[in-house]
This record gives C-alpha cells, structure tokens and sequence, in this order.
C-alpha cells in the first residue's frame, strides 16, 4: 500500500492499468486528451504489479 500510495503522488495525473484492457486505454486517451500527460503504471508488467494491485 505504502508504494502505491508513493507512486500516486509522484505526478498530478498517475494511472494504474493493465496493458490488455481496452477500459484502461480508452480512459489514458480520455485524460490526454484534456492535455494531462499522466505517469501511466502498467500493473500486469511491472515487477510488484500484483501487490499493488492488491491495494
């Protein structure tokens, strides 16, 4: 929990996604095209995506 709360206040816009869902593309196109460039954090390849999944 600790890590992905550290993460989420990184950056103003942070999204956490798995890069097989096409929810999570729609939603990371959505908000860049407000002119956010969120950190985009893909749960399903990142090394401790299944913990921070978990949180």
């Amino acid at each position: 929990m600790d890590m992905v709360m550290k993460l989420g206040a990184s950056s103003t816009v942070v999204i956490f996604t798995k890069s097989n869902c096409c929810i999570s593309h729609t939603i990371e196109t959505l908000i860049r095209s407000f002119g956010a460039n969120p950190i985009v954090y893909e749960l399903n390849t990142h090394p401790n995506g299944k913990q921070m999944e978990k949180a």
